[in-house]
């Protein structure tokens, strides 16, 4: 089977470049400046407060957000255990909400070693010289 790398423009062939394939170039800069994960944690913040402040009052704990644990424990009332869910599946969604931002407004890259392959398709390439036998006569 015969393949061969696309062109971006197949009328200047090889001058014409090459498609390779894309990445997203995440960087902490455009992690900064992505407007968007304000709005998303101005949106859940006071939800996940407030689910905070439910958890500490049933439990009688004063847990800041990062303190509160992974696992909710057996013996803690049910709706400790309710508002422990709660809280931590706004979490989840603030922050795949968040990554889908990132991903979504990230600029991408080519990664120039893996060009975009075209299967079942010859190219010939050159350069080729014509040449011609003088007719003798």
């Amino acid at each position: 089977m015969w393949a061969y790398e696309v062109s971006k423009n197949p009328e200047k062939g090889h001058a014409g470049g090459f498609e390779y394939e894309k990445v997203p170039h995440i960087t902490l800069e455009s992690i900064a400046m992505n407007m968007d994960i304000d709005a998303i944690t101005e949106k859940y913040q006071p939800e996940i407060d407030a689910a905070l402040a439910l958890l500490n009052e049933a439990l009688g704990q004063n847990w800041r957000e990062w303190e509160v644990p992974r696992e909710e424990a057996e013996d803690w009332p049910e709706q400790a255990k309710e508002v422990h869910r709660l809280s931590w599946e706004l979490k989840r969604k603030k922050r795949q909400e968040i990554e889908e931002s990132i991903r979504r407004n990230v600029p991408s890259e080519d990664l120039r070693h893996r060009p975009t392959i075209r299967r079942g398709v010859v190219r010939v390439s050159g350069p080729f010289t014509v040449e011609a036998i003088p007719s003798s006569g």
